[in-house]
């Protein structure tokens, strides 16, 4: 990580360009974490961004009016990264309960299509 103070920088640019690199270096991770979800995630973010009331306009979700694939794993997307994490995210930071179990029943199953797929390849050898 880059250093914290740059000798005759002004201490808010250096906060910005750290947060920039923390940005983009677990933006991809994230996106990683989330592509067995990637499209159920876009439909949901489009849906509610398309529902939001008049009163609402000015809702961070309303950035992904038309979503069509998961933003980009760098700050340019980053108003639609706070918006998926408006949907998904308690407060406190926790999955939505109602998010939790579909998410990890779609995992278990992939694990298990992973884990057949490779029996099946050990077998033929």
């Amino acid at each position: 990580m880059a250093r914290l103070f740059i000798y005759g920088q002004k201490p808010t640019l250096i906060i910005r360009i750290n947060f920039s690199l923390v940005i983009d270096n677990h933006l991809p991770s994230l996106q990683e974490l989330i592509i067995l979800f990637s499209r159920e995630l876009i439909e949901l973010a489009d849906y509610a961004s398309s529902n939001q009331d008049k009163e609402n306009r000015k809702s961070i979700i309303c950035s992904c009016l038309g979503i069509s694939e998961l933003p980009a794993a760098n700050q340019t997307d980053i108003e639609r990264w706070q918006a998926l994490a408006e949907l998904l995210l308690t407060n406190k930071g926790r999955l939505e309960k109602q998010l939790i179990k579909p998410m990890a029943s779609q995992l278990l199953t992939k694990s298990r299509q992973k884990e057949s797929k490779r029996l099946q390849n050990s077998k033929k050898k």
